[in-house]
């Protein structure tokens, strides 16, 4: 007896003689254990890899859309705004005088009406809207009758374009009306 308990190994091997069907138990709790643990830890990477696959995916979706966007966008302003009679109409909306900017506006909407219910209606453009060099609304197609309102605080894309004399892209909506 006393062998046995100077060497550990060989009380194991008395446990499991004198003992066997606790040795199986303890076995398989101890093999359960380490089989839960692993599994789980294997779930965990097949989830954070799926997660990185689908998060690429978005990813490159997102990409496919916003340039899907921007080149509508360039199509429309090329097509529909960079045009004499909008530039001519525009000068007109430049007027200190309240009633001339009143007229420029009616016949801004006259003018582009129907190709704003096209791009509505085929292109699924929601807004539509002219800004002064100050910033402020000149004509939302959306909603005429909201004009003159100082946009500097709400849309920074506009002070941009109207500081840099450029095309802001990619145009975001910053803020719905």
């Amino acid at each position: 007896m006393k062998n046995t308990l100077n060497k550990p190994y060989l009380r194991v091997v008395d446990i499991v003689t004198k003992h066997p069907l606790t040795a199986v138990v303890v076995i398989t709790i101890v093999f359960l254990v380490l089989g839960y643990f692993f599994l789980k830890v294997k779930n965990r990477d097949s989830i954070n890899t799926e997660l990185k696959y689908y998060t690429k995916v978005a990813e490159s979706m997102w990409k496919a859309l916003t340039t899907a966007h921007e080149e509508t966008t360039l199509y429309i302003f090329k097509h529909y705004v960079m045009t004499p009679q909008v530039f001519k109409i525009l000068k007109k909306a430049n007027s200190p005088n309240r009633d001339e900017q009143n007229l420029a506006r009616a016949e801004l909407f006259t003018h582009l009406w129907d190709s704003y219910q096209y791009l509505c209606k085929n292109l699924y453009v929601r807004q539509f809207h002219f800004h002064l060099p100050n910033n402020h609304s000149f004509l939302r197609f959306h909603a005429p009758e909201q004009h003159s309102d100082d946009l500097t605080p709400y849309r920074p894309c506009i002070v941009k374009a109207n500081k840099e004399k450029n095309l802001v892209l990619p145009l975001k909506q910053e803020v719905l009306f």
